[in-house]
């Protein structure tokens, strides 16, 4: 992403109050399958912003890796984790996505913020396959 991008993800964030323990929840696009959802292993939360998501995860029992581009974004994500109790569980990155991914395995991907076609094929060019995909939508 350009300078330009991180500096809007950075204002929109900061432009916003801090998550709540109530605002954790799986994004609108996945709370129709939250009861498939794993209740362990390794998850990767491409786009996480503040970490609603990420935690969601996390208090099912999932160890998460979040990344978002937004430092603004990654330092709200591990407040919430901390006052939710699974900072343990959870790992934040401020992490330019054009570059690559984080290269750990993980047996579950969730990008939220992803178009179901761009989102697929950036994700597959970056090494993740669709086995390790919940779901990519916009």
């Amino acid at each position: 992403m350009s300078e330009q991008d991180r500096v809007r993800w950075d204002q929109r964030h900061a432009d916003r109050e801090p998550p709540d323990k109530a605002d954790v929840d799986l994004p609108a696009a996945f709370r129709p399958y939250a009861d498939v959802f794993p209740r362990a292993g390794n998850a990767l939360d491409v786009a996480c912003g503040r970490g609603t998501g990420a935690v969601w995860l996390a208090l099912r029992g999932m160890t998460v890796h979040g990344v978002d581009v937004s430092p603004v974004a990654v330092r709200a994500a591990r407040d919430l984790a901390g006052r939710c109790g699974v900072a343990a569980r959870c790992r934040f990155d401020a992490m330019d996505l054009d570059a690559g991914l984080p290269p750990e395995g993980s047996s579950m991907c969730c990008c939220a913020a992803c178009s179901a076609t761009d989102g697929w094929t950036w994700l597959w060019s970056r090494g993740l396959r669709p086995a390790a995909f919940s779901r990519s939508v916009r």
